[in-house]
């Protein structure tokens, strides 16, 4: 089952996403999800999956920050990687 997002937590992500200059896609569809829809970050390499989570951490979020760095299914983008909610 996918972590659920409150919305405090939402505006956490937001905010890191915006402070590491990434982007949320908030209608991903990752592998065989059949047509489901998800919130995905887009990311180019460790380095800003690491300042993302950390900046979540910090801003009171560290569950999220954990399910983000270990749990959430990573897709391949060819130039960057995408990080999923979705099991």
């Amino acid at each position: 089952m996918s972590y659920k997002i409150n919305k405090k937590e939402l505006k956490i992500l937001e905010m890191a996403a915006e402070n590491c200059d990434l982007t949320i896609d908030y209608e991903y569809i990752g592998r065989a999800m059949f047509g489901q829809y998800c919130i995905g970050i887009k990311y180019k390499n460790s380095d800003d999956l690491e300042n993302l989570c950390e900046f979540i951490s910090e801003n009171g979020a560290p569950k999220l920050a954990i399910s983000i760095a270990t749990r959430w299914q990573v897709d391949n983008l060819g130039k960057g990687y995408i990080r999923y909610n979705h099991f």
